[in-house]
């Protein structure tokens, strides 16, 4: 069972309506959730805008942004609006930074030529501002000229978001924690948590090292329905990834093939062996998913994101959620750290989600260093996913802005 030292959260969607983001809020830190998350897919929910009404909404739930691109906004804006939110709701916001979907990126005509040393220096500058310095420096990518936050948040978190190695080789030496992608299973993320350790150690860098896990979810007393709910997005995700270290380590990467190469997603959908499932997400009854959270702590996860698929089910699975046991005490309603009573009040309204939408994400195009990811929804343009289709190279899309790469 989950408990206070094993949070779980849950993530909130790009295709959800702005107007629902306060009482999709509610409802999930009235379920007893620890965390709510955004990922600021481009072109739908601003991440910042998302996250503050989300705080302002609620009373004293964690909420993180996974992740934003380093990308879009100079450093100092970037630094300038988290210390906003972290100011204002002390020890309640957590920041991820990742490299940005390479097409969206594109769109906006912002590819840098090293997609590493453009993280690099927005991840470390974004901190240096936060810790309280003045930056004047030219660097590749961005420069200052005497740039200091007026209100420094020292103590807030930014982690970095990736898949591919290198990316998490770097993330492990500048940032203070990972945002892992969907699909990780436990045995993916124990390889990843052996090789951030490593890292740190060679760099003489602390132990602690915050490892939050994004899981496609979907729980129901009919085991065989609620796994053919995440098939879909398991399949989706796995022909726009291609193999990767995430299916390598439980030796699927052949077979994985195969199928991508028979039919794509359709394929992958039909013909993956169930018991895929049993790492690719966390799926079935309550018992099975309970088994599927605890692996991924015991892997060495900190936190566990459920990322419900279809979205539009996610205040229907509030619900039943919480009976496989919330990551949050409770006291009067309201997730709690620390409290022993482990009573759910289940919420009296239900606020309405917006209809949810294909998923669908465009690959990264070949060549270069470890690219990026978003979570589940049809870009506006169908030929910008077509363009970018690179099956089996390892440099596609994940989940939720990170990056995967050789």
């Amino acid at each position: 069972m989950p408990t206070a030292s094993r949070p779980v959260g849950v993530f909130i969607l790009g295709d959800v309506a702005p107007g629902n983001v306060v009482g999709l809020s509610q409802q999930i830190e009235r379920s007893g959730f620890s965390d709510l998350w955004f990922a600021e897919d481009y072109f739908m929910l601003s991440g910042f805008a998302s996250a503050g009404i989300a705080l302002q909404a609620t009373e004293a739930i964690d909420v993180g942004i996974g992740a934003v691109s380093n990308r879009v906004r100079h450093p100092a804006v970037t630094a300038m609006e988290a210390s906003t939110l972290a100011n204002a709701y002390p020890g309640r916001f957590t920041l991820g930074i990742g490299h940005g979907v390479p097409a969206w990126v594109a769109q906006m005509h912002l590819t840098p030529k090293s997609v590493l040393g453009s993280m690099r220096e927005a991840i470390t500058d974004v901190k240096r501002l936060l810790a309280g310095e003045s930056l004047t420096q030219a660097g590749a990518y961005y420069g200052y000229d005497h740039v200091a936050l007026t209100h420094p948040a020292p103590d807030l978190k930014v982690l970095g978001a990736a898949v591919g190695p290198k990316s998490v080789d770097l993330c492990a030496e500048i940032a203070d924690g990972m945002v892992i992608s969907v699909l990780a299973g436990p045995d993916y993320v124990a390889t990843i948590r052996e090789r951030i350790a490593r890292v740190r150690r060679a760099q003489g860098l602390p132990e602690d090292f915050a490892m939050v896990v994004y899981a496609l979810a979907s729980v129901g007393e009919d085991r065989a329905a609620a796994r053919a709910k995440v098939r879909p997005a398991t399949a989706f995700y796995l022909e726009a990834m291609g193999p990767t270290l995430i299916t390598g380590v439980y030796d699927a990467n052949e077979a994985l093939v195969r199928m991508i190469d028979a039919g794509g997603a359709a394929a992958v959908e039909a013909d993956m062996p169930d018991e895929w499932l049993d790492w690719l997400a966390v799926a079935g009854r309550p018992e099975d998913c309970r088994a599927g959270i605890e692996a991924l702590f015991d892997a060495g996860a900190t936190k566990v994101v459920l990322c419900v698929v279809p979205s539009e089910e996610l205040p229907e699975q509030l619900e039943i959620f919480p009976h496989v046991g919330p990551p949050a005490q409770r006291r009067n309603g309201t997730a709690k750290r620390g409290d022993s009573n482990n009573r759910i009040d289940r919420p009296r309204d239900r606020p309405h989600v917006a209809d949810s939408h294909e998923l669908a994400e465009q690959r990264a195009p070949a060549g270069g260093e470890d690219h990026a990811v978003a979570p589940a929804r049809l870009l506006p343009d169908r030929r910008i996913l077509e363009a970018r289709r690179h099956p089996h190279r390892g440099r596609g899309i994940g989940a939720d802005g990170f990056a995967h790469g050789p």
